[in-house]
Order: structure tokens, then C-alpha cells, then sequence
């Protein structure tokens, strides 16, 4: 035998004059409020995060992961791999830093 309880809060926006014909738009009501929730942008990956995790989610991602600033590149990575990420000079495509002269010998250099 084992009892498993729930702690679920909602806030649900019952109309109880309602309750007997609409049931079903009621049941849809208490679900999107319990889904909707405050979120704020991390100054660093810029992904929209529930602001009770705001703060715990900026230090951690502070800590371990960088986001380039490269004209729109905007991807965020680990700042171990963060070193390996570079732009083509003449594209502005992203790639590993091990792969520039591989691409400009490819896309950029004049067939003669």
C-alpha cells in the first residue's frame, strides 16, 4: 500500500454558475493558468527563465557558460568550448577554430 499526494497550486477562475453547463472551458481555464508563468530574461544566455529560478540560473550560467557577442551570433556555449569558436573573417560564418583555413581554402579562395 503506498499514498502519493500532490501539492498543485492553481488558481483556477471557476464561475460557479457555470460549472454545470461549461465544465469543459473551465477544466481548459485551470489549465492554462497553471501554466503560465513570470519569467525574466538571464542577462547571459538570454533565455527567459521562471523567476524563482532567476537568480540560481544567473550565477550557474555566469559561471560555466559565455555567449558571443560576434555581430548576431548570440550562441551561448561552455566556456571550455567558448575558446574554440571563431568567425570567418570574410563570412561571418561561426565555426571551430580548427576548421577557418579548411573554410577559406574552400569558399573563399579564387579558382584559377
Amino acid at each position: 500500500l503506498s499514498i502519493v499526494l500532490f501539492n498543485i497550486e492553481v488558481e483556477p477562475e471557476l464561475n460557479v454558475n457555470n460549472m454545470n453547463n461549461n465544465n469543459n472551458n473551465n477544466n481548459n481555464n485551470i489549465l492554462s493558468n497553471s501554466q503560465e508563468i513570470d519569467k525574466i530574461m538571464c542577462t547571459n544566455c538570454l533565455k527567459n527563465v521562471p523567476i524563482q529560478n532567476h537568480r540560481m540560473h544567473e550565477i550557474f550560467c555566469s559561471k560555466n557558460n559565455k555567449r558571443c557577442n560576434y555581430k548576431n551570433c548570440n550562441i551561448v556555449l561552455r566556456k571550455e568550448e567558448f575558446e574554440n569558436h571563431k568567425h570567418c573573417d570574410i563570412c561571418d560564418k561561426a565555426m571551430d577554430a580548427s576548421m577557418i583555413d579548411k573554410h577559406k581554402e574552400i569558399f573563399h579562395t579564387e579558382i584559377v
